[in-house]
């Protein structure tokens, strides 16, 4: 592959990504939560109770960030904080039960709207479009 068609590509998924999350944020002004602030209790979720710092790693975020994202979330009663019964000085996330439905409706949300992207490809379309995500997927994960 020619490098003007690697940056082509490379152009395209970052493009179709801001796409995407510009699209979440349009029909987010009726629920004022934030793709990231999603992906951050979705990481929570599927984590037993994590650090701080096991968000900001996820999210490659500095501490910092993390810190200010999740005091957002906290205040908006969707995670709470533990202190860790082991080391007082590390804070565990949990995820309340606001934040679960919180998670079901953005993920019912961010599918309706990727639905409505997806039936404009064929049905070969898709069937590639997964072959080669899921191709990549494996790549970044050896």
């Amino acid at each position: 592959m020619s490098s003007s068609n690697i940056d082509y590509l490379i152009s395209l998924i970052f493009k179709t990504g801001r796409i995407i999350r510009e699209g979440v944020k349009q029909r987010e002004r009726i629920n004022p939560f934030s793709v990231l602030q999603l992906e951050t209790l979705q990481y929570v979720a599927d984590h037993h109770n994590p650090t701080m710092n096991d968000v900001a790693r996820y999210l490659s975020i500095t501490p910092p960030s993390a810190t200010s994202l999740i005091t957002v979330v906290v205040r908006a009663g969707y995670l709470e904080r533990l202190h860790d019964e082991t080391d007082r000085r590390k804070v565990r996330l949990l995820v309340t039960s606001r934040g679960h439905r919180a998670i079901d409706q953005g993920a019912h949300r961010m599918s309706t709207q990727m639905r409505g992207v997806f039936k404009h490809l064929s049905a070969k379309e898709q069937r590639d479009l997964i072959r080669i995500l899921d191709k990549l997927s494996k790549i970044y994960h050896k």
